[in-house]
């Protein structure tokens, strides 16, 4: 399935017009990002208890991002870090795939970017990586169940390998 989360196009612009202000610690923007992230967030989770379907989407970006977390041991980057690389690659990755357009893509990893935070793979055997996506609870022992991008607020789930993941 695809799952279109809410109104995130606008979310997503709102981001991409505040970060100056978000930057600088505005209270009206920051306020309105969590407010905002709690509603997406609790309505999904609501819809979904027991994480049957869709809830896999609050996933996007962990799968890579845990992975990276596990490999450096919890030191090298922080959870949000490791999970913005982790967005960066499934907008590649959905990229390379066909799932989404090359604007999609870029619009995303250009947000990334200009908050500051990494957005590339750091330099570890991939095999450490692929080991520590194969214990990750969202597979099944042969693939993954990854969340890529469609479009900006647009996203769905897709069995992969981790040969095709990394």
């Amino acid at each position: 399935f695809t799952c279109i989360l809410f109104p995130m196009e606008t979310f997503f612009t709102f981001l991409e017009k505040n970060v100056g202000k978000i930057i600088g610690l505005n209270h009206n923007a920051l306020d309105a990002i969590v407010s905002r992230s709690v509603r997406v967030k609790a309505d999904i989770v609501s819809r979904d208890e027991r994480e049957a379907g869709l809830r896999a989407v609050l996933n996007l970006g962990h799968t890579v991002g845990h992975a990276i977390e596990t490999v450096g041991r919890y030191k090298d980057f922080r959870h949000g870090e490791a999970v913005a690389i982790g967005l960066a690659c499934a907008a590649r990755l959905s990229l390379r795939k066909g799932f989404c357009s090359n604007q999609t893509a870029a619009r995303v990893v250009s947000l990334l970017e200009r908050f500051g935070l990494p957005v590339r793979l750091p330099h570890y055997p991939r095999r450490m990586i692929a080991k520590a996506m194969a214990a990750d609870k969202k597979g099944d022992g042969k693939k993954i169940r990854y969340i890529v991008i469609r479009k900006v607020g647009r996203v769905a789930p897709v069995p992969m390998t981790i040969r095709e993941i990394t």
